[in-house]
Parts: C-alpha cells; sequence; structure tokens
C-alpha cells in the first residue's frame, strides 16, 4: 500500500497550480477504494476544503444524483440551508461557488461519464491547484474529460505480489503477519487460487479465521475449483452485468477457454457469430476485465475466469450437456472423447489450442 500511495501522490503533485483529474483505475475487488480513501487521509490538510464521495455508481440510481451533488456542495460550502432544485441548478452552484477554492475531491466507483459530468466536468469548475480524484473499473470514462483539465491522469492499480498477499490472508485468517507453519502450504495455494486480488483474499481469510480443522481449509478449496464466495462474486458480476449481450459472450468464451491464446484467432468465430470482437475486445480492456499480453496474447485474471466459469456452471449445472461451452476437466472430458457434442447448438470446448477445439 505505501508504494501505491507514494505513486498516487506523486501524480497529483499537491504543489503544482494546475488543475488533475486522476483516475484510480481497476478490476473490482483490487483495492482502488481502500487505496482512495489513505491518499484522502494523506494529502486532505494541502487543500481548503475536501470531499470524499463513496459509492457513486449505487448512490446515482434513479434521481440520487442530485442527492451526491448535495452532498459535495456541503462538504465544500458548508452551508446545509443551501436549496438545489434540479441537477443543472447543482452544476451551476458547484462552478460557481468552487472556482475560487483549492479543493480535494475524491468520486469513489464511476461508472457513467454523466456522473462526472455533474460533479466535475471542467478544470473551470476549480480553483487552481485543486484535485478531482475517481475509482473507476471503465478506463474509458475519462476520454470525454481529456481536454478539459490541464492533466488528466490514470494510475492502474495492480494485483498484491506473493509476500504482500500471504500478509494480507493471514491478518484476516489467524490475525497475524503469518500463518502458522502448519496451515502455510495450505494459505499459499489459498493466495495462488485467489491470484492476489484483496478481496479475495479478505472475504476467504476471514470464511476460515478460527478453523483448525484442516479437511474444512481442504473442501474450501475443492469448492473453489467449481464456485466463488459469494462476497466475491456478487463483487465482480458488477463488472460483468454491465456489459451487453455480445460482450458478455465474448467474456465467457475467454473464461472458458480462450485465455492464453492469441486473440486473432477466436475474432473470426466472433464475427461470425456476430459479436463485433475489436468492439467487443476494446471495452473487455476498459473495463479491466481482459489484457492484451505480449504476443498478442489474451489475458484474465484468475478470479475474473472462475466468475465467468461459475456463470456458466450455474447456468448448465443440472445437465451439462445443454451448456454452450464446455472446457476439459474433471466433469467434461467423457462429452469430447465420445464426441457427442451437446444438445445445444452452439458447442465450444476449450483445450490446449484453439485450433484444435470442437464447434
Amino acid at each position: 500500500m505505501d508504494e501505491s500511495v507514494n505513486e498516487v501522490v506523486d501524480l497529483l503533485n499537491v504543489k503544482s497550480k494546475d488543475v488533475r483529474l486522476l483516475s484510480i483505475w481497476g478490476m473490482g475487488g483490487i483495492g482502488k477504494t481502500t487505496l482512495a480513501k489513505v491518499v484522502y487521509d494523506n494529502l486532505s490538510t494541502n487543500f481548503d476544503r475536501c470531499s470524499f464521495i463513496s459509492d457513486i455508481r449505487e448512490a446515482s440510481q434513479g434521481s440520487g444524483l442530485l442527492n451526491v451533488q448535495r452532498r459535495l456542495v456541503f462538504d465544500i460550502i458548508g452551508d446545509v440551508e443551501f436549496k438545489l432544485s434540479s441537477i443543472d441548478h447543482a452544476k451551476n452552484v458547484i462552478k460557481n461557488r468552487f472556482c475560487k477554492k483549492k479543493v480535494l475531491i475524491f468520486l469513489d466507483d464511476v461508472d457513467h461519464e454523466n456522473q462526472l459530468m455533474a460533479l466535475a466536468a471542467n478544470k473551470d469548475w476549480f480553483g487552481s491547484g485543486s484535485r478531482i480524484v475517481v475509482t473507476t473499473r471503465d478506463r474509458s470514462i475519462l476520454c470525454r474529460f481529456e481536454d478539459q483539465f490541464e492533466r488528466c491522469l490514470i494510475y492502474e492499480v495492480k494485483e498484491l505480489n506473493n509476500l504482500t498477499a500471504l500478509q494480507l490472508f493471514s491478518k484476516h485468517a489467524f490475525r497475524s503477519n503469518s500463518p502458522p507453519n502448519t496451515f502455510l502450504s495450505l494459505s499459499e495455494t489459498i493466495i495462488a487460487k485467489t491470484g492476489g486480488l484483496p478481496l479475495a483474499m479478505e472475504v476467504i481469510g476471514s470464511f476460515l479465521c478460527g478453523k483448525k480443522n484442516k479437511a474444512v481449509w481442504q473442501d474450501t478449496l475443492k469448492k473453489m475449483e467449481y464456485s466463488q464466495h459469494k462476497d466475491v462474486k456478487d463483487k465482480l458480476m458488477l463488472s460483468y452485468e454491465a456489459l451487453d449481450y455480445h460482450q458478455q459472450q465474448i467474456f465467457l468464451d475467454i473464461a472458458c477457454f480462450l485465455a492464453g491464446q492469441d486473440k486473432s484467432y477466436p475474432y473470426y468465430m466472433w464475427d461470425d457469430c456476430g459479436f463485433f470482437p475489436n468492439e467487443g475486445i476494446d471495452v473487455l480492456v476498459l473495463r479491466s476485465l481482459v489484457k492484451i499480453e505480449g504476443n498478442n496474447l489474451l489475458w484474465m485474471h484468475d478470479q475474473l475466469k472462475d466468475l465467468g466459469r461459475s456463470i456458466v456452471y450455474d447456468e448448465n449445472c443440472k445437465d451439462p450437456r445443454k451448456g454452450y461451452r464446455m472446457w476439459l476437466n474433471s466433469k467434461g472430458p467423457h462429452i469430447a472423447q465420445q464426441k457427442k457434442g451437446t444438445d445445444t447448438a452452439a458447442f465450444y470446448m476449450g483445450i490446449n489450442r484453439l485450433s484444435e477445439a470442437l464447434f
């Protein structure tokens, strides 16, 4: 956390007089909000007024965006009697009353550009040296604002390394910085399975806290092969549900059997299916669901692969022969070996090379 905090603080550079917009970007559960809170606490004394508004995505649903604006105006102006009649009225108040103040504003979990348009659309709304920080899963949200601020920056939050991940997991599972020797191997296996995702380690660690029976730990690991913990899945599902149907199909294909493959190969399949692969992959990358690694390879975080497979498994758990997708594991090979296919018209089977797949 210290290293990430220092990197974000350097990007914000509070001594500079320009007005900056910074996006803390990454997949769900990666620790964006935690990082933002630490940075906010470290820098708040450098500004005239400050505001940290959590859960913008949820708070803005329905007619809630006006209430978010009211919260921001109250934090910066401090006038509880100030009446805001509409979103446009609130925008005028923000740009007319904030423009003389050096403000620090953190907007957590922004998922649509209209939220920024209502809260921080332009550098002219804020006084010299102001900083606007946004946490988001969708990198594309800031594209519209690149010309509206003197500096528009992006900080990508990365997965934890093995040592830091072990410390985080241990704090939740054992209330210490390291696990006892008798649980070290099991802890390391769980960490490898979570892929360095802080949310997953916190949830699984808290679940296992106080459980001394190794059989319970081993069953938890086995269960992780087929399904995610509900709290982890719910958090990641927000990103999946924000995709349209075609993007969801591309996501599920990659999660089930295309991660690690050259992205050029499945484009022909997706194009024939009418999934618009160029646009779809671009959206998945911008929303931190997929990365394009060296040599043009598709890469997906283990927890996101688990999410995709869990979605497919839940849809077809009663009879896997009716599924649209199947990958080789302990439950699937017999169907492939018998070359029966599935009962559904569209059948995918992922194996080591896409050229060996059956359709």
